[in-house]
């Protein structure tokens, strides 16, 4: 699990040099950029974690986001925890290439997207129109974070590859360790 907090970790730092490249405006008047590699990581961990570690990260996740973007407060933790769920029942019916990846995740950060416009919307904390919302702020997103998916693909595919090492060296180590027991036993014997 230490792998993948560090991964988060990773991608919260990216996502904040991004987020002072692409300058957020809350008035809707240009168009917004909201880097979502976070997420989009929290996403493809979920695909092959356990459940329970994937809403523990989430709700990790989701408070930070709540703490520092000053929205309401619990918005993304909640919507997080959700996606996760989703995330986790779709994940059981798709393969692991690139392609369903992709669509998978696009899919996934445009429903957080539309989800958290329902919630600022039924709040009263905007008074967009989806149409509105879509073209100031989920048309650029979902660009810029289909361009991410890609970095976020490849940091997750090596810290598997890494876990996948570390277990296979473990395991010749507990082989060694067994074949020289059963060599202790027989000359006992």
């Amino acid at each position: 699990m230490s792998s993948y907090v560090f991964l988060l970790l990773v991608g919260v730092i990216i996502d904040t040099i991004l987020s002072g490249i692409f300058p957020y405006d809350t008035s809707y008047l240009t168009m917004s950029v909201v880097p979502q590699l976070t997420f989009i990581i929290l996403m493809l961990l979920t695909r092959k974690c356990e459940l329970k570690q994937s809403l523990i990260l989430a709700l990790i996740i989701g408070l930070l986001q709540d703490v520092y973007g000053n929205t309401t407060f619990f918005m993304y933790m909640a919507i997080n925890i959700a996606m996760v769920f989703v995330a986790y029942f779709w994940t059981n019916s798709i393969t692991d290439t690139v392609f369903e990846n992709f669509f998978f995740i696009m899919t996934i950060l445009f429903l957080r997207e539309i989800v958290v416009f329902a919630i600022l919307h039924l709040s009263d904390m905007t008074r967009l129109s989806i149409m509105t919302f879509i073209i100031k702020r989920e048309f650029l997103t979902i660009l810029v974070n289909g361009l991410l998916f890609f970095i976020a693909r490849r940091l997750v595919d090596m810290v598997y590859q890494h876990l996948d090492d570390k277990d296979i060296a473990l395991r010749k180590n507990e082989k060694i360790a067994w074949i020289n027991m059963n060599l202790k036993e027989e000359r006992r014997n």
